[in-house]
């Protein structure tokens, strides 16, 4: 069946100017709320209703953090609004609450890249989402074609040594032995031939991200929040931006002559 959603890339910080925050969580759930009678009445999956609803949450948290002038607690206040919606939107916050540390996850590379590295992200179309397996399109601004990025919140039992990885990288093959949630981990890597094929077949360069997840010992971002944790308590510098700057360059995907 013919999905009734938008099919086009957003920016992750719109340049266009916002309506007031109340005028936004009007349109959100409203928006939330066609969605989930969409997947009740199968007009959509449970898969395009995470990834529509992923995308809400990461516009909203990209609002909140980067062009609204609240004060911090206020936007903390607005980010439990928004986990309690949405926990609500899945039908119970234990479903929600498998799915929110992805969610973040993708945040938090955006934020990243975007807000510390200064490149373009864009949002993906529900197509490129679901199709390609893509959670943020990125350019670098190279000359090359722009990243797709796939990422992955995973709890690990240990720091990762890398967290960057071409889907066709032979050290996808021995990563579920890092990772206690072996079961998304073989889930990531068997998406990892119909990533290669879409991105070859739309001028794409697909890129995994694989961090571990919020709340655990090895943690690059908040629980809450969304944001990367940072290198010091004064500074603005994270390990998350950090990382994926020097794991870009020593893979090669920054191509600059």
């Amino acid at each position: 069946m013919q999905s009734e959603l938008v099919h086009e890339r957003e920016a992750f910080v719109p340049t266009t100017e916002q309506e007031p925050r109340t005028k936004q969580v009007e349109s959100y759930k409203r928006r939330a709320a066609e969605v989930r009678e969409l997947f009740e009445t199968h007009n959509i999956s449970r898969g395009e209703l995470g990834a529509t609803v992923g995308k809400m949450i990461v516009k909203e948290l990209a609002f909140l953090h980067v062009l609204s002038d609240l004060e911090p607690h206020v936007v903390q206040r607005e980010i439990d609004k928004i986990h309690e919606f949405y926990g609500e939107v899945f039908h119970g916050a234990g479903v929600y609450e498998k799915l929110k540390s992805g969610f973040l996850g993708e945040f938090a590379v955006a934020y990243a890249i975007s807000e510390q590295l200064g490149y373009p992200v864009h949002l993906p179309t529900i197509e490129e989402d679901m199709k390609g397996k893509i959670d943020l399109i990125v350019d670098l601004e190279d000359g090359s074609p722009p990243l797709a990025i796939q990422v992955k919140s995973l709890h690990m039992d240990a720091p990762p040594e890398n967290i960057i990885f071409n889907p066709t990288d032979t050290e996808l093959a021995v990563l579920p032995e890092s990772i206690a949630n072996n079961e998304e981990a073989h889930t990531m890597a068997a998406h990892a031939d119909t990533m290669v094929e879409y991105c070859s077949e739309n001028g794409l360069r697909p890129l995994y991200i694989i961090i571990p997840s919020a709340g655990g010992e090895h943690s690059m971002y908040n629980q809450k929040s969304g944001l990367p944790e940072r290198l010091t308590q004064e500074g603005k510098d994270t390990v998350l931006a950090d990382t994926i700057w020097k794991e870009l360059q020593q893979k090669g995907f920054v191509s600059w002559d």
